[in-house]
This record gives C-alpha cells, structure tokens and sequence, in this order.
C-alpha cells in the first residue's frame, strides 16, 4: 500500500497547481536524495514514472500534449508506437 507521501507527490504531479515543478523538486520534497533514485522508486510503486503520471493528466486536461521542455523526451518515448508495422 502506498504511504501518504507518494500518494501526495502522485496526486501533485496531476495537480496543474504543481505544473511549475520539475521532477527533481518532486524528488527534493519527498526527500531523495537524487532524482535518479525517485524515478525508480515511484516506478516500483506506480508502475510509471512521474514523467509519464503528468503526462496522463495532462492529456486528460485535454492538454496538447507535454510542457515544451519535455516535448523531446515524449516524442524519443512515443515513437515506436507511431511507427507503421511491416
């Protein structure tokens, strides 16, 4: 069971209120020591990565997609899902 911490960092990095944060902030206020070990224990405990958790929201906002400083990392990760088969 997810203890209260991360299910807060979950639910602000959903929260548009959060948006300016960046993923080592998240990492920072739950008290990680590096960003690098967050992600990887956010993954064991979600089954995503924070990165992948503001995407969702975002794009249920009906947002156009990631921030602009993300736009390349979203592509890199969605691009063989665009790809044609065969």
């Amino acid at each position: 069971m997810p203890s209260s911490t991360s299910v807060t960092t979950f639910s602000r990095l959903m929260s548009p209120a959060h948006r300016s944060w960046r993923i080592v902030d998240f990492a920072a206020d739950a008290r990680f020591g590096s960003d690098a070990t967050f992600i990887r224990a956010f993954r064991r405990q979600f089954g995503m990565t924070p990165g992948e958790v503001r995407l969702q929201a975002e794009l249920a906002r009906g947002g156009a997609g990631p921030p602009l400083t993300t736009v390349a990392a979203w592509f890199d990760s969605t691009r063989w899902t665009r790809q044609p088969l065969g």
